[in-house]
Formats: C-alpha cells, sequence, structure tokens
C-alpha cells in the first residue's frame, strides 16, 4: 500500500504511506524492500531489514530490525529495536539505544547479554551524545529534555 508518490521496492507487507482515507498526507514515503516495514509520513524512509518503522516527515531508518524513528527528521543507521522520539536526533547502529531528545546522537552499544544485566544507552536531554557501551546516559532523565544539554559519554558501562 502506498499514498501518492510512495515507494516500495521490494519485500513483503511493506507499506509507503499511512494507509488512511488521504492518499495525500504521507507523500513520498519510501520503502526500499524487506519484510513489514512501515514508512508512515511524508517523504519518510526504510531502507530495508525487517519491522522497522518511521513516523514523522522526513525521519529515516536504514535496516536492521524493529527500529522506530518518530520524530521530525531523525535518523537510525541500522542496528536492532533502536527508538528515536527526539528531532534531528541520530542512533548509528547497535541494539536497544533510545534518544528522547532534541538533537541526541548515540553511535552505537547498546544493551548486551542478559547475564550481565546491562541496558540500553539512554539520550534523555538536547545536544546529549553517547559514543558507545552499554547502560550509559547522556542527560538527568527528567521531563524537561532542555536543563542538561550536552552532556556527553564516550562510551565504557554505567556511566
Amino acid at each position: 500500500m502506498t499514498d501518492t508518490y510512495g515507494t516500495i521496492g521490494g519485500g513483503v507487507k511493506n507499506q509507503a504511506g499511512n494507509g488512511d482515507t488521504y492518499p495525500n498526507n504521507a507523500l513520498y514515503a519510501t520503502v526500499g524492500g524487506g519484510f513489514y516495514n512501515t514508512a508512515s509520513a511524508g517523504a519518510a524512509t526504510v531502507g530495508g531489514g525487517e519491522f522497522n518503522t518511521t513516523g514523522a516527515m522526513y525521519a529515516t531508518v536504514g535496516g536492521g530490525k524493529g527500529s522506530t524513528a518518530s520524530s521530525f527528521y531523525a535518523t537510525v543507521g541500522g542496528g536492532s529495536y533502536n527508538t528515536i522520539s527526539g528531532d534531528y536526533a541520530t542512533v548509528g547502529g547497535g541494539y536497544d539505544n533510545k534518544v528522547t531528545a532534541p538533537y541526541g546522537t548515540i553511535a552505537g552499544g547498546g544493551r548486551s547479554d542478559a547475564s550481565r544485566s546491562i541496558t540500553r544507552n539512554r539520550v534523555t536531554d538536547e545536544y546529549g551524545t553517547i559514543g558507545g557501551g552499554g547502560d550509559n546516559q547522556a542527560g538527568n532523565g527528567n521531563t524537561n529534555t532542555a536543563d542538561a544539554c550536552f552532556a556527553t559519554v564516550s562510551g565504557g558501562e554505567q556511566n
């Protein structure tokens, strides 16, 4: 299923558009391939992989599995189960990383094996950056994403 000017390059059960009765409100959405991927906003793109979603204009998920970019201009490069809900934010890859603030960046890393009890990396305040590792947080985690800006964790564990 596609909205106007939407493109699905291949794969199975992919959707380029939001599936409502108005075919012009998610123009130019693109899914390159893979399966069960959804690009449901204008100019949103999922390159491939499986079970990836983009839900805001110009959001992109390059590939991988189960990742979501739900804010304007958000980008998930790849990996698995990464999520972004901050505008202009980026997750390069890794596993189960989460950016909830605008302009946040996680290069990679994330949750490791369950025996070590390492959880995801999190960016919770604007312009926060995490280079890698696991169970790291940039920002203070409260509801105000602008009160601990520019926090940086270069990597490691539980920082």
